[in-house]
């Protein structure tokens, strides 16, 4: 059910790359050895967005088996938006935290490579001017792009409709919040 209902979505600019349906209670995030563990059973997505540049921004949306009918987008930090799917040593503001909570969750990398998010080098280009694209993903349009097509991954996967929708952030999450409040205030119902 996971990977067929979601296959079917259809967004702008959207591809699914993956959707598995996790009963192992344990979860090891892309690039990294240490597996998340004691996690509920739930559907892990894969997104690939391509903003108007043609840079790929990577989403994560979490869907546990025992849903509240809510929704959390997640913010980053640093220079980096994410994708946050557990704190080291703690899981505020996280993938883990939302589907424990019984919430489905989004969190994206905004288009910005994890190795840059400490830097901020990836807004330069090649050449050493601005990367503009990049920048306005990491500003505001990434998050709001997240929400979008996690809210429609929700939608697809689960029969009932979406109640309430939340944000949660701090340090880059924070603007990132502000941002959305003052952007695309349609996007939450708290931040």
């Amino acid at each position: 059910m996971c990977s067929s209902d979601l296959a079917k979505i259809s967004l702008a600019d959207v591809t699914v790359n993956s959707a598995v349906f996790d009963t192992s209670g344990s979860f090891t995030p892309p690039g990294t050895t240490t597996p998340i563990t004691g996690l509920p059973d739930f559907c892990a997505v894969s997104l690939t967005q391509t903003d108007h540049a043609g840079n790929p921004i990577n989403i994560a949306v979490w869907l546990p088996a025992k849903w509240t009918g809510r929704f959390q987008g997640i913010g980053g930090g640093g220079y980096s938006c994410g994708i946050t799917y557990s704190a080291p040593g703690e899981v505020a503001g996280s993938l883990q935290e939302a589907v424990d909570a019984g919430y489905a969750g989004a969190s994206t990398d905004c288009g910005v490579p994890p190795a840059d998010g400490a830097t901020g080098s990836w807004a330069l280009t090649s050449r050493g001017r601005l990367n503009w694209p990049l920048i306005t993903d990491f500003a505001s349009a990434g998050m709001h792009d997240m929400t979008v097509a996690g809210k429609a991954v929700t939608h697809a996967y689960y029969p009932h409709a979406l109640r309430d929708s939340y944000f949660y952030g701090c340090s880059t999450g924070g603007r990132e919040g502000l941002m959305e409040a003052q952007r695309y205030p349609d996007d939450y119902n708290g931040i």
